[in-house]
Order: C-alpha cells, then sequence, then structure tokens
C-alpha cells in the first residue's frame, strides 16, 4: 500500500519525503553509534554482527536500535521468492542499501535509500523450527585457511596462546591446545593480518582483532568470551561517529575475510571427501 500512496504524490513531494526517511535513519544510527561508549553495549553490536555478518557495520547498529533479538531478516521480496509472506500490518526495521551512478560529468557517485527489512518472527514462518546447521570441524578449517604457515611452539612469549609474526611470516600456537581451544587465538591473529596490512603493527591492530575473532565465534555458533571492550570504548571519545563505524566496517570486513577462506577450505574438504568415494 506504501508505494501506491506514493504514486499519488508529484515528485517533489517524494523526494522530501524520501530525504525525510534517510534524515530519521541517519539520526538513528548516530544515536546507537552512541552508546558504543558503554562496554556491554558494544559486546551487544559484536554479538549482532556475528549473527549478520553479511550486513554493514552501519545496518548492524540500526537493528540493535531497532531489534536488537532479530534472528533472521530479510527484505519483502526476498521472502516472497522463498514463498514465505510477511504478516500484514508489520512494519520492517529500517535500513541502508547504497548503490553507484554515475555524474554527468563522468565521474562516479554513491547515493543512499531506505529500505525496509522483516524478521522471521514478522512472517508466516515464524511458528517454525528453523534451525542453522552445525558448522562441524570448523576449527580445524580455520588452520587450513590462513594464508601462512601455521606452527606448534613452545617458545611463545609468556601468557600468550598464539601469535603471528610478521619476520617469520607464521602463526604460531601453543601446541597445548586442541583445536577447538586454538580456535580463537588464530582467528584473532589471521585478523590481525588483515587489519595491518602493510602499515600498522600487531599490537596497533590486536583490540579490533579481537573483536574480529569473537564475532567469527559467535557467527558459527562457538562458545566465545567477549574481549576486554572497555580498552576499546575508552578510545571513542573524542573519535568522529563516522570514524568510529569505519573501524567497525574494517573490523567486520576482516571477520568476513577470514570466514570466506574458511568455507572455502571446508568446500575443499568436501570436494576431497567426494572425490574419494
Amino acid at each position: 500500500m506504501e508505494e501506491i500512496r506514493d504514486q499519488k504524490m508529484n515528485p517533489e513531494e517524494y523526494r522530501q519525503k524520501k530525504q525525510q526517511e534517510r534524515e530519521e535513519v541517519f539520526d538513528l544510527l548516530s544515536q546507537s553509534t552512541q552508546t558504543l561508549l558503554k562496554p556491554e553495549e558494544l559486546q551487544q553490536y559484536l554479538d549482532l554482527q556475528g549473527r549478520f555478518l553479511q550486513f554493514s557495520a552501519s545496518n548492524v547498529l540500526l537493528i540493535k536500535a531497532q531489534n536488537p533479538e532479530a534472528s533472521w531478516l530479510r527484505t519483502f521480496d526476498e521472502w516472497k521468492q522463498d514463498n514465505v509472506s510477511v504478516n500484514r500490518g508489520e512494519v520492517g526495521l529500517k535500513a541502508m542499501e547504497s548503490s553507484f551512478y554515475q555524474r554527468e560529468d563522468g565521474s562516479m557517485g554513491r547515493s543512499m535509500k531506505v529500505v525496509r527489512l522483516f524478521d522471521l518472527a514478522q512472517t508466516n514462518a515464524a511458528g517454525r523450527k528453523i534451525t542453522m546447521p552445525p558448522y562441524r570441524n570448523i576449527e580445524e578449517y580455520l588452520a587450513e585457511a590462513v594464508r601462512i604457515p601455521v606452527e606448534r611452539t613452545d617458545e611463545l612469549p609468556e601468557g600468550e596462546q598464539a601469535r603471528w609474526d610478521p619476520g617469520d611470516n607464521c602463526i604460531y600456537v601453543d601446541p597445548a591446545l586442541t583445536p577447538q581451544q586454538a580456535f580463537p587465538y588464530i582467528a584473532r591473529e589471521a585478523a590481525c593480518m588483515e587489519l595491518a596490512g602493510d602499515h600498522k603493527g600487531r599490537e596497533d591492530v590486536l583490540p579490533y582483532a579481537e573483536c574480529a575473532a569473537y564475532m567469527l565465534a559467535r557467527h558459527y555458533g562457538l562458545e566465545a568470551e567477549p574481549p576486554d571492550l572497555q580498552r576499546i570504548t575508552d578510545s571513542f571519545p573524542g573519535m568522529e561517529e563516522k570514524e568510529v563505524r569505519n573501524q567497525l566496517q574494517n573490523t567486520k570486513h576482516a571477520a568476513e575475510i577470514v570466514d570466506a577462506r574458511v568455507m572455502e577450505a571446508r568446500q575443499r574438504s568436501r570436494d576431497d571427501r567426494e572425490a574419494e568415494r
């Protein structure tokens, strides 16, 4: 019904309506970003980002502000494609969708529009039992997915369970750890590699790498202790909101890269087993 009403608006009314929608979303995003000054709020964001790894940090902050209990979010059309109907009268969560366009001078511009996401609980599939298959042996695939050697050693610094050594181009791991115990540490060091790039050292990115590893653990349904978030929230005052969101997006991106490589290793293992049969 909303689209029918929109079609009856003149172009200027429609433009003003969409501009107001964008302003409301940006206000909501600002408010949600400000909550991250509290460690418990930052942890809630990390839990949600692990659940919705496919969404941007900004959209997860919007989800956090509107329905942090959401379990499975899709657009109206995405639900419809699977023959699932959104219940009448339901109002979706506001999210942002960006796209690129070419300006008259040939340069590329970026535009943003507001879209609606509907949770599983807002559909006629709400009563069905829908569970994600467990990620079996995910800890073993991680070691295979890291793009440098992962070696066991007794010579780690005191108190360290794993450490990325850029000079040796290797991640060293405590040999006493099982694959399950080693997972968060290897994931952390793999994220360190992605976040550091060519311009930062391990210690510069370590707090955010710990957040990336926590996201991954939550994404795979593994038990995980949250990192020390106080030292991150203590660094936020004085930062621009956009800078905070960029840092969260970079952290999420590092987790995504590690996840993609883990999924590739998982698929290779499946293919190898099929080839042996």
